[in-house]
C-alpha cells in the first residue's frame, strides 16, 4: 500500500497483512523490488497524478509489478484531451470538442466556432470547472489568458497551461448528467435521471458503456452524457475511469442491475459501495 511514512494509517496497514510502500520518497525503486501487487490510492491533485503517472510506468513497464491502478487507467484519471481522444478513435458518439494545444489555431478556431461554447478545465469533471462562452470576443479572450497566464484549478497554485478545450454547449432539450458502471451496477448521478423512461434511458447508457468498458482503462467508470430528450440522441462528453481508493458509496437516486440474461435492468434499493466491488474485480481478474 502506498502511503508517506508517518501516516496514522500505518498500523491498521500491517494488521491486515498490507506491507506499507513509501512512494514517495526517493528509495521508491528499491523498496519496489519484493513486491508483487502495489496499490496506490491517487490523490486527485495535479502533482499526485503526475508523479504517479512517471512511477507506475516504471513499475509496471520496466520492473514487471502490478500497480493498482495500472498505467492505462492513470493515464486516464483526471486527463480530459487524453479520454477523449480515446473515445474518438474507436468512433464513440461523441459532442464535438475543440482541444489546441496552439495558441494561433485556437484562436482561428473561435473566429469560426457557433457560439455558445464551453471552456472546461483539463483536469476536472462536469461542471467543475467549466464556463459559458457566448460570444466570440468572449472565446478570444479567454484563449488569450489561457496561453499567458494559464485557467485556475480547485488547487491553490495550478493552473492549467498551454491548451484549451471548447465544447459545444447543451442544446435545451439535453438532459446532461453522469452515469457511474461498477461492476454489473450502474447508476445516474445527482439530478442527471429524467422524470420518466429511467429504464430505458439505462439500458441505453449501459449498453454504450458495455463498448467503452471494454476498452484498456475504461474497465469501470462514469460517464458523462448528454440525452435529448426530444430526438432521443445520445452522445457521450467523455469518460473517467473509476480508481480504487478513491470510489465510495453509489449515493444516487436510482441505481440499476445489469443482468446479461435480463432484458431490461432491474433497480435496486441497496447501495452497492464502488470500492469493494472494484477490489473484488481485481481478485477476479487475478
Amino acid at each position: 500500500m502506498a502511503i508517506r511514512r508517518g501516516d496514522r494509517s500505518c498500523p491498521r496497514l500491517k494488521k491486515r497483512g498490507l506491507v506499507p510502500y513509501f512512494a514517495h520518497e526517493s528509495s521508491w525503486r528499491e523498496t519496489a523490488r519484493p513486491l508483487e501487487m502495489i496499490f496506490w490510492p491517487v490523490l486527485p491533485l495535479p502533482w499526485e497524478i503526475e508523479e504517479a503517472r512517471e512511477k507506475i510506468f516504471f513499475l509496471e513497464k520496466v520492473l514487471g509489478k502490478r500497480p493498482v491502478p495500472d498505467f492505462a487507467r492513470i493515464m486516464l484519471f483526471r486527463n480530459f484531451p487524453y479520454q477523449y481522444m480515446s473515445l474518438k478513435a474507436r468512433g464513440f458518439p461523441l459532442v464535438p470538442v475543440i482541444i489546441s494545444h496552439d495558441y494561433d489555431e485556437a484562436m482561428s478556431k473561435a473566429e469560426h466556432a457557433t457560439a455558445p461554447l464551453l471552456f472546461r478545465s483539463e483536469q476536472e469533471p462536469q461542471a467543475a470547472r467549466e464556463e459559458l462562452l457566448f460570444t466570440g470576443r468572449e472565446m478570444k479572450k479567454k484563449i488569450s489568458h489561457a496561453f499567458r497566464l494559464g485557467v485556475p484549478g480547485r488547487w491553490p497554485g495550478h493552473r492549467d497551461k498551454q491548451c484549451v478545450i471548447l465544447m459545444n454547449a447543451p442544446e435545451k432539450e439535453d438532459l446532461r448528467g453522469i452515469f457511474t458502471c461498477a461492476g454489473p451496477y450502474g447508476a445516474f448521478g445527482c439530478g442527471s435521471s429524467p422524470g420518466t423512461g429511467k429504464e430505458s434511458l439505462a439500458g441505453q447508457l449501459w449498453d454504450l458503456a458495455s463498448g467503452v468498458r471494454a476498452v484498456d482503462g475504461f474497465q469501470d467508470c462514469v460517464l458523462e452524457f448528454r440525452y435529448n430528450q426530444k430526438t432521443g440522441r445520445l452522445l457521450l462528453e467523455t469518460v473517467h475511469p473509476l480508481i480504487p481508493g478513491m470510489a465510495g458509496p453509489l449515493s444516487f437516486g436510482d441505481c440499476y442491475l445489469f443482468d446479461g440474461g435480463n432484458e431490461s435492468p432491474v433497480r435496486v434499493s441497496g447501495i452497492p459501495h464502488v470500492e469493494k466491488i472494484l477490489i473484488e474485480g481485481l481478485f477476479q481478474g487475478e
